[in-house]
């Protein structure tokens, strides 16, 4: 990625949108207007930050939970009815 241009986000705190440095240095980008350029930062930095939240949330470690349905307990066998609740896998110290 290239250089970043600065957009007001949530709380006044500054925000920094990354642009390819081609695109800055393109003809088209040079011929843009000042009110241009401002909404274009505007719709990058949106989407830009939209896209970075989704993310967050896709990598972010959900707790998982499984339900059991249906169980058969054969004579002699045991089961547990109720909720059972586990802290996750434990490794064992050597």
């Amino acid at each position: 990625m290239g250089r970043t241009g600065p957009n007001k986000g949530k709380g006044g705190s500054d925000q920094y949108t990354p642009l390819p440095y081609p695109l800055l240095k393109s003809k088209a980008w040079r011929s843009l207007s000042g009110a241009a350029v401002k909404v274009f930062f505007e719709l990058h930095s949106r989407t830009y930050l939209a896209q970075m939240d989704a993310l967050k949330k896709y990598r972010a470690k959900a707790q998982q939970t499984v339900r059991v349905e249906r169980v058969s307990v054969h004579e002699g066998g045991q089961a547990i009815v109720g909720d059972v609740n586990h802290g996750g896998r434990v490794e064992h110290e050597k």
